[in-house]
């Protein structure tokens, strides 16, 4: 596991708010909200997993990209010209999603055909679980559900290809101009409904 420090935004937050609430929000000046600021940011160390298809090359790219983005930094609190390292920086970022896609695409294909090997089907279902948000335990409600949704959709749209492209189901050419002959009239209905609604 990595360990690697962030900002915690709720808690950051609600700091921020409650000074907020404490201070004289007409006499207020700056300095002042700075120092709110400041004293507000809390920090908390996160765990992750390291990523399994990082490679050394990713590493560089990933280093000379944050270089790049530190010297345009700097070049823009001395308010000094920074398109050539904005060029620098869209080339390095560009290269290095390519090269991450890339990484993930060969060890995703990897564990893939290991899943295949796998007899007891135990490997092919952690490898599903870990793509697949509905079964994985640490994907949000909200996702989950919309993501539900779509797959039943998805479901009853099939059924309903399945059922209507059945030869049985299919409207016989007399019930076609039947069909389009009662399609006219509440056409017509409407139209005479709104006229009678507009008078």
């Amino acid at each position: 596991m990595r360990h690697h420090t962030v900002v915690d935004k709720r808690a950051t937050m609600k700091k921020f708010h409650l000074a907020i609430k404490c201070v004289d929000q007409e006499s207020v000046d700056l300095p002042e909200i700075n120092n709110i600021l400041k004293n507000a940011v809390t920090m908390k160390t996160m765990q992750s997993k390291p990523i399994v298809y990082w490679t050394k090359e990713l590493g560089r790219l990933v280093k000379n990209r944050n270089k790049i983005r530190h010297a345009i930094t700097k070049r823009t609190r001395k308010k000094l010209p920074t398109d050539d390292l904005m060029e620098q920086y869209r080339e390095l970022r560009r290269k290095f999603k390519k090269a991450f896609r890339k990484a993930k695409r060969n060890a995703t294909n990897i564990a893939i055909k290991k899943a295949c090997e796998d007899s007891t089907g135990a490997a092919m279902y952690k490898l599903i679980r870990q793509t697949e948000p509905t079964l994985n335990k640490r994907a949000s409600k909200r996702e989950q559900e919309n993501i539900e949704a779509r797959l039943e959709n998805k479901a009853i749209a099939k059924q309903f290809e399945k059922i209507f492209c059945q030869e049985d189901a299919l409207p016989t050419e007399i019930e076609k101009s039947e069909m389009y002959a009662e399609v006219e009239i509440l056409k017509n209905l409407r139209k005479l409904n709104k006229s009678l609604l507009l008078q």
